[in-house]
């Protein structure tokens, strides 16, 4: 058997093995009813009639939603995926195949699944959206969808890297719900508290542009908000972010690579701890 085909068998029982968790099969159907309540009466909270909004409007009201859920999910799903324990870890170990091969088909496993739910939790939505208020916008939703498939998968790298190193599923459990805390909720707040104490303007203003681009929460809210919106969705603040990127698509450039960079660089650095570390 070729090893591409090994890395294949595994993801498929990876996939497999996900799909028939009742957990990730909730996580679909909740968010596609999330998606679809907050198409149907995001509108009402501000005294406009329930209906269902534009593909425009329901973006910016998931937006806000999707960047505190999706990561917390991704890092859970991770981690019980990926955890060195007892179990599928050690039969999988136990067959003839290399521990890059293994790590390689849980995390593709992983991959697919979270492209199923994300499909299955926006898809279905924006098809009842689309036949309800029509297709104008269609294509800003499709890329909110992959933008949400990329937050997923750098927060399942960073919680594969967690895994590997942590030592049992409680503790990595702990870690990953500490690190979705601190990129979604404290991330700013230090970033605010730093630039009290920086004096120069100039020197301010580019340390709060670019300290967006080390948080993968924020790089997919900027990118949503300039692919989607344009620089009026970023407002005053946002045109001065657009220029020192050098333009729109040289920010969107930027958030592109930034996105591979955390997708390579934890997965990279955990197969590297996986190979050499004993597994007991």
């Amino acid at each position: 058997m070729t090893k591409m085909k090994t890395v294949g068998h595994i993801m498929m029982y990876e996939l497999l093995m996900n799909i028939r968790n009742k957990w990730v099969l909730g996580f679909s159907i909740g968010f596609a009813l999330l998606a679809l309540g907050v198409s149907y009466f995001g509108m009402a909270l501000i005294g406009y009639e329930v209906e269902f909004q534009d593909f425009y409007r329901t973006v910016a009201s998931l937006l806000n939603m999707v960047i505190y859920l999706i990561p917390v999910v991704a890092l859970v799903m991770g981690v019980n995926s990926l955890c060195i324990e007892r179990g599928t870890m050690d039969m999988l170990l136990a067959q003839p195949v290399s521990r890059s091969q293994v790590f390689l088909g849980k995390i593709g496993g992983l991959y697919i699944t979270l492209f199923i739910t994300t499909m299955v939790g926006l898809g279905t939505p924006g098809i009842i959206i689309a036949l309800k208020s029509g297709y104008d916008g269609v294509w800003k939703y499709l890329i909110f969808a992959l933008l949400c498939l990329a937050m997923s998968a750098m927060f399942v790298s960073i919680s594969a890297l967690t895994s590997i190193l942590a030592r049992g599923k409680t503790k990595a459990l702990v870690i990953t719900l500490l690190l979705w805390v601190f990129f979604v909720l404290f991330y700013d707040l230090i970033v605010f508290a730093i630039s009290y104490y920086v004096v120069d303007e100039r020197y301010l203003r580019t340390m709060l542009y670019f300290s967006l681009l080390a948080n993968p929460v924020d790089i997919i809210r900027v990118l949503t908000l300039m692919i989607i919106g344009g620089a009026p969705a970023l407002g005053p603040a946002g045109a001065g972010l657009i220029r020192q990127f050098g333009g729109v698509w040289a920010g969107i450039s930027l958030s592109a690579a930034l996105i591979l960079l955390w997708n390579i660089a934890p997965l990279a650095a955990a197969i590297w701890v996986f190979k050499r570390r004993d597994i007991v």
